[in-house]
C-alpha cells in the first residue's frame, strides 16, 4: 500500500521542478535566445581555436600535446561526429604552427590567452540578458576598467577550469576503462558501462558549468541556486550529443562536405549547445524566482527592467 506522505511529497517536489521548467521553456521561446545563441556559437567558432590550444597545453604538460589532441579530438568525434571534429582538428593545427620563432610564440600565447577569454565575457553578456541585469553606468573610467579586468580575471580563471576538467576527465576516464574492462565479464557489463560512462559525462558538465552559472553573472547567487540548472543542461547536452553523434557518424560517409561540412555541422552543434546553456540559465533564474521572490543584482550592476515583464 502507498505511503500518502511519500506521495505527496514526491509530488510537490515535481511540481516545485515543473514549474521552473514550464516558465522556463516560455521564456526560452517568447524570448531573445536566438539571437543569444546565434552570437555565442559566432564567438565560440572564432575563440574555439585558443581556448583548445591553451587547454591542451594545460593538460599537455602531464600527458604530451600529442595524447592530449588525440584523446580531445577522439571525444569530440564521438560526441560531434568525425567531420565537425575534423574540422576543429584543423583550426586547431592551423594555430600552433610556426612555433620555432620567439616572437610568434610570445604573440601567439598574448592572442590565446586574449582569444580563449573572450568566449567566457560573451557568456556573461549572454548570461546578464538572461537574467535581466546589467552593468551600472555610473563611476567613471576607473569603475569601468575595474569591472574590464575583472571580466578577464573570471574569464581566465574558467579557462584553466577547462584545462583542470581536462585532465581530471582523462583521469577518470583512465580509471574508468580499468574498471570497466574488469566488468565486462559480470552480469549486464556491458549495461552497466554505458550507465558509468553517461554517468561520467553528465557530471563532468555539471561541473564545468556550475562556475559558468554561479560566477559569470552580475547577480548575487550561491552553488546551491544554479546546481539544478546546470545538472538539467548536462543532462539535455548529453541526450542531444548522443543523437547528434550517432546521426552524423552514420551520415558522414554518405555526406561530401569535406572540412566545409565539417564547419556546418560545428556551428549547428555549437548553436544548439548554446541553446541548451542558456536554456539551464534560464531554469535557475526562474528557481530563484520561485524560491527567493527576487532577484539581487550584484553591487555593481542593476536590473534592465521589471520581472514580470522579463521574457
Amino acid at each position: 500500500m502507498r505511503n500518502p506522505i511519500t506521495s505527496i511529497r514526491r509530488n510537490a517536489t515535481l511540481r516545485r521542478w515543473f514549474r521552473p521548467f514550464a516558465a522556463a521553456i516560455r521564456g526560452h521561446v517568447a524570448g531573445t535566445s536566438d539571437m543569444l545563441a546565434a552570437s555565442l556559437a559566432f564567438f565560440t567558432v572564432l575563440s574555439i581555436a585558443p581556448l583548445l590550444v591553451l587547454a591542451i597545453a594545460v593538460v599537455g604538460t602531464v600527458f604530451g600535446s600529442d595524447a592530449t589532441r588525440l584523446r580531445l579530438f577522439a571525444d569530440l568525434s564521438t560526441a560531434i561526429g568525425p567531420q565537425a571534429a575534423g574540422a576543429i582538428d584543423q583550426i586547431v593545427q592551423h594555430a600552433v604552427q610556426d612555433e620555432d620563432r620567439w616572437w610568434r610564440v610570445a604573440f601567439g600565447v598574448i592572442v590565446t590567452v586574449w582569444g580563449s577569454t573572450r568566449i567566457f565575457a560573451r557568456v556573461q553578456d549572454a548570461l546578464n540578458a538572461v537574467w535581466g541585469v546589467r552593468p551600472t553606468k555610473e563611476g567613471g573610467w576607473r569603475i569601468w576598467l575595474r569591472r574590464l579586468l575583472r571580466k578577464r580575471a573570471l574569464s581566465f580563471l574558467l579557462v584553466m577550469a577547462v584545462g583542470a576538467l581536462l585532465f581530471a576527465s582523462m583521469v577518470a576516464e583512465s580509471v574508468i576503462s580499468v574498471v570497466l574492462a574488469a566488468a565486462q565479464n559480470l552480469p549486464h557489463g556491458a549495461w552497466s558501462s554505458r550507465v558509468v560512462r553517461v554517468s561520467a559525462s553528465i557530471l563532468a558538465i555539471t561541473l564545468m558549468l556550475l562556475p559558468v552559472y554561479r560566477v559569470l553573472p552580475d547577480v548575487e547567487l550561491r552553488f546551491r541556486d544554479v546546481w539544478r540548472g546546470a545538472l538539467l543542461a548536462a543532462v539535455i547536452t548529453t541526450i542531444g550529443a548522443w543523437a547528434m553523434g550517432s546521426y552524423f557518424s552514420s551520415a558522414a560517409a554518405a555526406s561530401p562536405g569535406g572540412a566545409a561540412g565539417g564547419v556546418l555541422v560545428l556551428l549547428l552543434w555549437i548553436n544548439l549547445v548554446s541553446h541548451v546553456m542558456l536554456f539551464g540559465a534560464r531554469f535557475t533564474r526562474e528557481w530563484v524566482r520561485a524560491q527567493q521572490g527576487e532577484i539581487t543584482p550584484e553591487p555593481d550592476a542593476e536590473l534592465v527592467q521589471p520581472l514580470a515583464a522579463a521574457a
